[in-house]
């Protein structure tokens, strides 16, 4: 199972931020104000984000294996006067849009 980028940033932040978030406000109100169901409502978020963590994960254990992770390929060849580098296989537009570029290195 993969993610496009979006949706995966998207989770990400929902997992890390949102979720810990909305469950620690409404224990804090729930003893606060006697609110109904803190223990379950607080397990069931607890619950909720500790699957969306472990999806997250076989997510991007499987981009790591992928070759989508890489925006191009880096040879390395070698001759008589020296090594050299020579880059392959790279889109334009991933250079012109993104902040940070990936190189998969390969020896020829």
């Amino acid at each position: 199972m993969q993610f496009s980028s979006r949706v995966y940033n998207v989770l990400r932040d929902v997992a890390q931020v949102y979720l810990p978030a909305a469950g620690t406000l409404y224990v804090a109100l729930a003893v606060l104000w006697s609110l109904p169901a803190a223990e379950q409502i607080s397990g069931t978020v607890l619950a909720l984000d500790t699957f969306l963590g472990a999806v997250l994960k076989v997510s991007t254990a499987a981009y790591n294996k992928s070759e989508e992770k890489f925006g191009g390929t880096l040879a390395i060849e070698d001759h008589e006067d020296g090594s050299r580098l020579r880059v392959k296989r790279v889109d334009p537009v991933v250079l012109t849009t993104q902040g940070e570029i990936t190189f998969k290195i390969v020896k020829e």
